[in-house]
């Protein structure tokens, strides 16, 4: 680095951000981390560290036209990886589902009963957690997120599916099969983008595997991000509560697991 730029905490803080989401509009940013809470703060670091090589910046997606932003492999390779990386995935390759899933992970690490979030690029990344057997299942079926849930006696880890657009009655067909072939993993979090999308699924989970303990609890994008209690609710009326926000995600892991998956989950 060129020498007169001193690296903050709170630029490191940005820089797994970054590379956690693979991509942030500015506005998740500042709602996110601490340091970068200021406007006027924030658009200076982010200067700073695009000048130095290690963030990229770029238009958005739609007519906004709103400032994106993901990590470089230069701040990947200097700030970021260990030693430990078992791939190096910086930029997304479905920006629209990746920016709601930065919400997704803001809005249920904000809940009460959230103890751990892992995102999908940093369970495929790290080593060390393909290494604990209570983690490899979510990684070995590649979840958009892994949500460990505190019930009154331990935490059970869900994991998290974000469906924002229809797919192929396949690709359905096959999500479904293979959570319900994995003992190892006892629910899905499932988020979908309209309520047509969830009543159509749960319908389908229902037909497959109605005579089964449904493994999905599903939600919508909207309620997710509007109502203050979390509620997840499979085809046969069960349903898991992650209760009121917490004002802060400061207590929220997200680097080391804590407990081992239980196979029951308590509703």
């Amino acid at each position: 680095m060129r020498k007169g730029l001193m690296l903050l905490q709170t630029d490191r803080e940005l820089l797994y951000y970054l590379h956690a989401n693979k991509i942030a509009r500015v506005a998740q940013l500042r709602r996110d981390l601490k340091g970068f809470h200021c406007k006027q703060t924030a658009y200076k670091r982010f200067a700073r560290l695009r000048k130095e090589g290690l963030i990229e910046i770029r238009g958005g997606i739609d007519e906004r036209r709103l400032m994106l932003l993901n990590i470089s492999d230069k701040g990947f390779n200097t700030y970021v990886n260990c030693g430990d990386a078992l791939r190096c995935e910086l930029k997304s390759k479905s920006p629209a589902h990746d920016l709601d899933l930065v919400d997704i992970r803001n809005r249920i690490s904000r809940s009460q009963r959230t103890a751990i979030y892992f995102t999908e690029n940093e369970l495929q990344t790290w080593g060390h957690l393909k290494q604990k057997a209570e983690i490899k299942p979510f990684i070995d079926i590649r979840c958009d997120g892994l949500v460990g849930f505190q019930t009154q006696d331990e935490v059970v880890y869900l994991a998290l599916e974000y469906e924002a657009s229809r797919k192929a009655d396949s690709r359905y067909r096959d999500l479904f099969l293979k959570y319900y072939a994995e003992s190892e993993i006892g629910g899905v979090l499932y988020i979908c983008k309209s309520e047509f999308m969830l009543r159509m699924l749960r319908e389908r989970e229902r037909a497959a595997y109605g005579k089964y303990t449904p493994k999905f609890f599903y939600t919508t994008f909207e309620n997710l991000m509007t109502r203050e209690e979390l509620v997840f609710e499979a085809f046969n009326g069960s349903k898991i509560r992650f209760g009121p926000l917490k004002a802060s995600v400061d207590s929220v892991e997200t680097s080391q697991p804590m407990q081992k998956l239980t196979s029951d989950i308590t509703y």
